[in-house]
């Protein structure tokens, strides 16, 4: 599973997550603390419900927590197997 918010720390802080709002935040959205701590340390992934939450919560847009979490999935798999993928793919440009 590709999880969420782990690994940015300074988007997180950006949109208010840290230790002390965690709970806050729970109880104002609607979410167990457990669900948004998990949201936090990278172990739960962000759906468009969530999102929509999110969004109406700290007056952004759905669409950014979907970003925080492409974002997020991409830069795991590449750091996991992108040297892998690079071995095992050649690019268009190269394999004519």
């Amino acid at each position: 599973m590709v999880t969420g918010l782990s690994g940015q720390s300074d988007r997180r802080e950006d949109f208010g997550f840290n230790r002390n709002d965690q709970s806050s935040v729970a109880r104002i959205i609607g979410f167990p603390l457990r669900m948004i701590n998990r949201f936090v340390c990278g172990k739960r992934r962000v759906t468009a419900g969530t999102a929509a939450r999110l969004s109406l919560f700290f007056g952004n847009s759905a669409t950014a927590w979907f970003v925080l979490q492409m974002n997020y999935g991409l830069d795991t798999v590449i750091d996991r197997v992108g040297d892998v993928i690079q071995m095992e793919v050649t690019p268009l440009r190269e394999a004519g």
